[in-house]
């Protein structure tokens, strides 16, 4: 599980950080990833995985919007993703 990054302390009920996501999510303001504090990497991270991408707020590196994310898209492909996942973590 991922440590909280900026996303996850976002209180949407404030009129900015509405804004601030609302941009995010349009794509307006991407700038580089800020990795969450407790996030410990063994190896260096390629370049590519430091820029927001998919207007996901701090690309993936966000506990509540990986799972929004990962949640939705899994309901999209009708509960296979899920499934695929389950597959994949028995056979390793």
């Amino acid at each position: 599980m991922l440590p909280d990054a900026w996303p996850d302390g976002l209180k949407l009920w404030r009129p900015t950080h509405l804004l601030k996501l609302l941009q995010k999510l349009l794509g307006y303001g991407l700038e580089p990833v800020q990795l969450p504090a407790g996030l410990v990497l063994r190896t260096p991270l390629p370049a590519y995985l430091l820029q927001e991408f998919h207007n996901l707020p701090n690309g993936n590196y966000s506990r509540n919007i990986a799972d929004g994310y990962s949640n939705s898209f899994d309901r999209i492909m009708l509960g296979k993703m899920r499934q695929g996942r389950k597959a994949l973590a028995r056979a390793l």
